[in-house]
């Protein structure tokens, strides 16, 4: 009995001595996650999964802290994290790390139909999961207000740049008012619109005679040229 006894006792200190020379993959994981969290203060119910150290890694074990960084950046918490020990055997491992927390969006209160001009009755922030979202959202209302869709939004969904567009100042066929000049000479004329414009942007008339001309569109269908447009360019980069 005593010499299984001891046997026993000489297994396990074996174990455990066998144990201690590999670093603890669950400590190389939370090394990782450690890092990416500090990418992320100030965001709620925040996730870091570095799930992808396996458990039957063998790595030594490390004799100080272990050291984090992320040579390419991360983005929203997310990338590869390289964690790594000086001593006494060096040793590095890239470890993937995926987050997930919680962010304001920008999302349509009702549904909105094509063309509709956004107002902020039709928008609301809500707190939705990153991991959700799509590659570009907004999360201001004042980014939405003023614009008009591409295309209809069921309630609830959240927005993206690629659905708005500023709202149409000109018309294809729109008869148009031509201003040119500045100060106390103004001469105006009309004109027909040969393609859309929107607010500030270029656009092709066919005057009276039947030239093309080009000006800046401005409201009321009035379309500005010469000093009249690079004033109203001016004026635009000023408030911009």
């Amino acid at each position: 009995m005593r010499r299984y006894l001891l046997a026993l006792c000489c297994l396990t200190l074996g174990g455990q001595g066998l144990a201690a020379q590999w670093q603890d993959p669950g400590a190389i994981r939370a090394a990782a996650e450690a890092f990416a969290s500090q990418s992320l203060a100030g965001f709620s119910s925040v996730k870091i999964s570095a799930s992808s150290v396996d458990d039957r890694i063998r790595l030594p074990s490390c004799g100080a802290p272990l050291q984090a960084s992320a040579p390419r950046g991360l983005s929203g918490g997310q990338g590869i994290v390289a964690v790594s020990c000086a001593a006494p055997k060096p040793w590095q491992l890239f470890v993937p790390v995926r987050a997930t927390y919680l962010v304001g969006a920008l999302v349509a209160r009702h549904s909105l139909r094509r063309g509709q001009l956004l107002i902020a009755s039709d928008l609301r922030i809500e707190q939705r999961e990153s991991s959700g979202l799509p590659a570009s959202y907004l999360t201001r209302p004042e980014e939405a207000i003023g614009l008009t869709l591409r295309r209809a939004v069921p309630g609830g969904a959240v927005l993206n740049p690629a659905t708005l567009e500023a709202p149409r100042a000109v018309r294809r066929g729109d008869l148009v008012t031509l201003i040119a000049g500045s100060g106390g000479v103004v001469v105006k004329s009309e004109g027909h619109a040969i393609e859309d414009g929107t607010l500030h942007e270029r656009v092709r008339v066919r005057t009276r005679s039947g030239r093309i001309v080009e000006g800046t569109a401005g409201p009321d269908n009035q379309v500005f040229m010469g000093v009249a447009a690079r004033q109203i360019r001016r004026n635009q980069a000023d408030q911009g």
